[in-house]
């Protein structure tokens, strides 16, 4: 059964940005908790408490470009500039490499406030791989028709009584048919090393929750399936079409549960555990591979020895 209430769609074609509540800073009991806060706070909600927001890394930021042309390409102009590879100099009449040391590119930049800039490479690259996605038939089939970057809100109820306001942004809600699915850009993304990319990253945490608020969202369009729309974030941009067995989405959703208690007793208490609880000493383990390893350098120097190559 559903522990969320109050479930509903804001609307699609959504950002993060309208995420309700927004600006309000971390451990104020109004703000809505998103899945990538799950997985901080079920490890260490000291850190997600009082530690700096995650920057953006070359790879998130590849990830939303390709989001945004893919699935709301209508909001580009308003969301990103792309910074011209080169300016002319009036002084000498030439064409040289763009540098933002000089005036015009500076006047470029402060016409362009607000917006994310864009090299032309990376947008080259971002455009090539939307072209790869759309011209795989299956994927092409799941777009066509589907709800984009869809806000769902809802209220968590918590076992200690305290309501947790949560929301999330479902990258595809297909037209009809038992999924949902996201948009995952990969260094690798083959289908062998997919599952410990999904476990390490999230992606089942993501899933479960996203499909649990569209249910409770949606009494006449339950889904349980979960797809991934994987494609590789260098050349040739090879693309891959993965599902999530039951298995996992029910390992995402006890994860999502327990942080999600877990942060309702901090609201409550105002107590935020770090890594160990006071007092404690977590033992550390060698691993087996590590032990596998030491013997067999310990036989390697053994054979060494007697067939005197050492």
């Amino acid at each position: 059964m559903s522990k969320f209430t109050n479930a509903r769609i804001v609307g699609s074609n959504m950002t993060r940005d309208r995420y309700p509540n927004g600006g309000l800073p971390r451990g104020d009991a109004k703000l809505s908790i998103s899945q990538s806060d799950l997985k901080i706070i079920s490890s260490n909600s000291h850190k997600w408490r009082f530690g700096p927001e995650q920057e953006d890394t070359d790879a998130t930021r590849f990830g939303a470009l390709l989001d945004c042309i893919l699935l709301t390409p209508e909001q580009f102009a308003a969301r990103y500039a792309v910074i011209p590879e080169t300016y002319h100099d009036e002084k000498t009449g030439a064409e040289k490499p763009w540098t933002f040391a000089a005036n015009i590119c500076k006047a470029w930049r402060e016409q362009h406030e607000g917006k994310d800039h864009v090299k032309t490479a990376e947008m080259g690259d971002a455009q090539r791989a939307v072209e790869v996605l759309k011209a795989d038939p299956d994927i092409f089939a799941l777009l066509t028709g589907a709800q984009c970057q869809v806000l769902i809100t809802a209220d968590f109820m918590a076992e200690n009584g305290v309501i947790v306001p949560v929301a999330g942004l479902i990258d595809v809600v297909p037209a009809g048919g038992p999924c949902l699915a996201d948009v995952k850009t990969a260094a690798d993304g083959s289908a062998g090393g997919w599952a410990r990319q999904v476990f390490s990253r999230g992606m089942h945490v993501q899933a479960a929750f996203y499909l649990d608020l569209w249910n409770a969202a949606n009494p006449d369009d339950q889904r349980s399936e979960f797809r991934h729309i994987v494609v590789e974030n260098e050349t040739p941009f090879e693309v891959g079409r993965r599902l999530l067995d039951a298995e996992f989405i029910t390992l995402g959703r006890d994860h999502y549960e327990h942080a999600l208690e877990k942060y309702a007793r901090c609201l409550k208490s105002g107590n935020w555990p770090t890594f160990d609880l006071a007092g404690e000493w977590t033992l550390t383990s060698a691993e087996p591979w590590m032990l596998m390893r030491q013997g067999k350098e310990k036989l390697r120097d053994q054979y060494a020895e007697l067939t005197g190559e050492k």
